[in-house]
């Protein structure tokens, strides 16, 4: 059993009798969000007040803590190990960060993270040279189990000999909606929200690079999503050819994205034609939606 680990040539001590339950080692660089606030609902969805997106690799990892009582413990352990540790850009405690639900499922795809939102504690830090975030999370079940999570992202070289890259932006998230998109936009509304939305521009047109930005942000991801194409009624169509219509175009959207990567990815293909407009985009738009239950 290990009592502590290595993040970014230094050592993090671990809480005593943890017991590590899940782990998921760093394999080729892409792009991370690093979250630097809590939770907030913007347009009835749950977004970071701000976050930090990098491009490099992540380490995270999953503890179970048996000899654990309070959560308040446990974050004041690892608080002062992070105040030693670089810059502490960020904490939370309690309800003060937001759904407990949301930073377990959709923050860091644990499950197991999610509890009363009273008792959970998050923290976050850049590393002294600038180029690497430490985020750490406590949570405590409904059994009273407590569980810790960390995960380390640094900018670096990953599996396929890709450069380092610097911070990319530090705006708040929220759905896209711009003529100039980038698989780092997509990647980082998906992580955040769940959702990003293509709308046409003034000529009536998709971006021409939808296929492979959509390639791009899934590539080397774990995520699994749905392509929702929207579109109008037109001219003496039925309602059941336009939903089929729009079914249509989206595997057809699909299959394209799939044969623009090399890697499998998860992705598959819904038409709603008509039957669910947007009141903010309109009715013809096409949505990337990331099931809830991940």
């Amino acid at each position: 059993m290990a009592d502590s680990i290595s993040v970014g040539g230094q050592q993090i001590t671990l809480y005593s009798g943890a017991e590590l339950v899940q782990e998921s080692p760093a394999a080729a660089a892409t792009v991370h969000s690093i979250v630097l606030g809590a939770l907030e609902k913007v347009n009835n969805e749950l977004v970071p007040e701000r976050t930090e997106t990098l491009r490099g690799i992540k380490n995270s990892y999953t503890w179970y803590l048996p000899e654990a009582r309070r959560t308040s413990d446990v974050g004041s352990f690892f608080e002062q190990q992070l105040n030693a540790f670089g810059q502490l850009l960020f904490q939370c405690k309690g309800r003060d960060c937001g759904s407990s639900s949301s930073w377990a499922n959709t923050v860091f795809n644990r499950p197991i993270l999610y509890g009363p939102e009273q008792h959970q504690h998050y923290y976050v830090a850049k590393t002294a040279d600038g180029i690497g975030f430490l985020a750490v999370y406590v949570g405590q079940r409904a059994t009273r189990k407590i569980y810790l999570h960390i995960e380390f992202v640094a900018a670096g070289t990953g599996a396929g000999g890709e450069e380092p890259s610097a911070v990319l932006n530090k705006e708040p998230l929220a759905v896209p909606d711009k003529k100039s998109i980038s698989s780092n936009d997509v990647l980082v509304a998906l992580m955040s929200s769940g959702r990003y939305v293509f709308t046409p521009s003034s000529d009536d047109e998709y971006p021409p690079e939808l296929v492979r930005i959509v390639a791009e942000a899934l590539s080397g991801s774990s995520l699994a999503v749905v392509l929702v194409v929207h579109d109008q009624l037109r001219e003496e169509e039925s309602l059941d050819a336009a939903v089929s219509r729009s079914w249509h175009q989206a595997e057809t959207l699909v299959a394209a994205i799939r044969a623009d990567t090399a890697e499998a990815i998860q992705i598959d293909a819904r038409g709603l034609g008509p039957l669910a407009p947007s009141a903010i985009h309109g009715t013809r738009r096409i949505e990337l939606v990331m099931p809830r239950q991940q």
